[in-house]
Order: structure tokens, then C-alpha cells, then sequence
């Protein structure tokens, strides 16, 4: 025996309506969840990539450079890096003329980050300085800033990977921060720097994830 109340053929009562409801909003919410899940569980498989990438590349930079105080390397980021070098050691005061141990080292550098460059979306290399004017340095500084200093600085570092093909071109650029990015607010040694800002390619490790999922990646 049926029986309904103050309802025609083929309508759900409002308790039928409100049920249907409530299932399609639990419904979407456990879709949501597992969505949520499945990003931060593919998230935490990229960072791991990264950071097994950031490591080969700090261990070899290490080896490739004779004493390991020549330089410096950080994490910024699961996909940035940054690789330091004293100026002292590539360069004279007042001069972006390499020195030759300066040639030699970021020559070793520069082969380590060829070898690996398909990690790599960006290389920038950052020229740094002190705070001190130019003016101070002597009367035969060639450069009228340190803006002008710490840019040509960066772009012979540029010249020196692209003229022997260490580097791929694609991937470098130069850049002149003078004094205004110092490490150290008194101290003036740390802050005439070369940084590599080393940008890993992040699309390129969830696409290569995505494809050994799917059976389709490469090595």
C-alpha cells in the first residue's frame, strides 16, 4: 500500500529532495579530498625529486672545485639554488678581467651545470659589490659605479660559459645588484659576491613523474 502526502505522481517527497542533496554534496567533498590528497602526495613527489636533483648538483660542484671554501651553495627553494663565489677569487679590486684560477674554476663550474643542463629552466648569474663608492677604490677604476661593476662582472661570467659552450645559452643571463643586496650590514668582504641563481625545472620533473604513472616517461 502506498501512501503519499500532498505529492503527485513522479515527485519525491522533500525529505527524498533533501537526501539526494546531502548525498551529492558528500559526494563531491570525498572527490575533493581525494583530489587534495593526490596533489599534495604528487607535490611531496616532485619536491623529492628536486631535492635528490639540488643534492647531484651540490656534490659535484663541490668535487669539481679544488678547496671547498671557494664556494658557497644554498637551497632557496625545492627548486631554486644558489651557488656563491667570493670576487676575491675570480677577480682584481675594481676589474671584471677573470683571473686565470678564476677561469679555471668556473670553467669546472660551468661543466658541471652543461652536464646537468636539462635540470635547468634558468641560470642567472648576479654580480655583487660592497657598499663602498667606486670613487674610494682608485683613480684608475675604469668603472664610474657599482652598478657598472657588478654588471660587467656577471656578463664576463656569462661570456666565459657561452664562449666555451659550457652553458647552454637558452639558459643564462646577467644581472648588476651593486651594493643594494648585501649579505652581511657591516662586514664588507661577504658582499662582493658572483651568485648562480640556479632555477630547476619544475614542469619538466611532474611531467617526467606524470609519464613513468602513466608508462609513457623516459629513463
Amino acid at each position: 500500500m502506498d501512501i503519499r502526502v500532498g505529492t503527485q505522481d513522479g515527485e519525491g517527497t522533500p525529505w527524498s529532495v533533501l537526501s539526494d542533496l546531502a548525498i551529492t554534496i558528500v559526494l563531491v567533498l570525498v572527490v575533493y579530498i581525494v583530489l587534495q590528497f593526490v596533489q599534495t602526495f604528487r607535490e611531496r613527489a616532485i619536491n623529492t625529486e628536486l631535492a635528490q636533483r639540488q643534492g647531484q648538483v651540490r656534490s659535484a660542484l663541490l668535487q669539481a672545485a679544488k678547496q671547498e671554501w671557494q664556494v658557497r651553495i644554498d637551497s632557496l627553494a625545492p627548486d631554486r639554488q644558489r651557488v656563491t663565489f667570493s670576487t676575491e677569487v675570480l677577480f682584481e679590486t675594481c676589474r671584471a678581467n677573470l683571473k686565470p684560477e678564476g677561469v679555471e674554476l668556473l670553467r669546472a663550474m660551468g661543466h658541471v651545470l652543461g652536464e646537468r643542463g636539462e635540470y635547468f629552466e634558468a641560470i642567472q648569474v648576479e654580480g655583487h659589490t660592497d657598499r663602498r663608492p667606486i670613487r674610494s677604490l682608485g683613480t684608475d677604476c675604469i668603472y664610474l659605479s657599482n652598478w657598472e661593476l657588478s654588471s660587467a662582472r656577471a656578463t664576463r661570467v656569462v661570456s666565459l660559459f657561452s664562449a666555451e659552450s659550457l652553458v647552454s645559452n637558452v639558459l643564462l643571463s646577467a644581472i648588476g645588484r651593486a651594493e643594494y643586496h648585501p649579505v652581511d650590514t657591516v662586514a664588507l668582504d661577504p658582499n662582493r659576491r658572483i651568485e648562480l641563481i640556479l632555477q630547476y625545472d619544475r614542469a619538466q620533473v611532474a611531467k617526467g613523474l606524470g609519464g613513468s604513472r602513466n608508462g609513457t616517461g623516459g629513463s
